[in-house]
C-alpha cells in the first residue's frame, strides 16, 4: 500500500507541475493601432493609403491584425472641427499607438 500512495503522490505532483508550467505561460499580447485622417474613407484600395501601408509593414514586424493587432480607423470627413473629439476617443479606448495622418 505505501508503493502505491507513493507512485499516486508522485504522479499527482508531476501532473500538477505541468498544468502549472502550461497555465503559466503568457497570452500573446494584442496591440491596438488608432489612425486617425481628417479626410474621408477611401472608396477605393489606394496602395498609398496609410490603412493600407501600415499593416501590412506591421505584418512584415510580426503585428498580423486579427492575429495580435487590431487597426481603428477614424476619419473626420473634411471636418477639422470633429478631429479633437475623434482623438479623444481613440484615447479613450487605450490605444497603445495612435497615428494622426495629415497634409504636409
Amino acid at each position: 500500500m505505501t508503493e502505491r500512495r507513493s507512485f499516486l503522490r508522485n504522479a499527482a505532483g508531476a501532473f500538477t507541475a505541468v498544468r502549472v508550467d502550461v497555465f503559466a505561460q503568457p497570452a500573446e499580447r494584442h496591440y491596438r493601432v488608432g489612425v486617425l485622417r481628417p479626410t474621408a474613407a477611401p472608396k477605393a484600395p489606394d496602395p498609398i493609403q496609410t490603412e493600407n501601408q501600415l499593416p501590412r509593414m506591421l505584418a512584415e514586424m510580426g503585428y498580423v491584425a486579427g492575429r495580435n493587432l487590431a487597426i481603428e480607423l477614424r476619419y473626420a470627413a473634411g471636418d477639422l472641427q470633429r478631429l479633437p473629439t475623434m482623438a479623444r476617443e481613440l484615447v479613450e479606448t487605450r490605444m497603445d499607438v495612435i497615428v494622426a495622418v495629415g497634409a504636409a
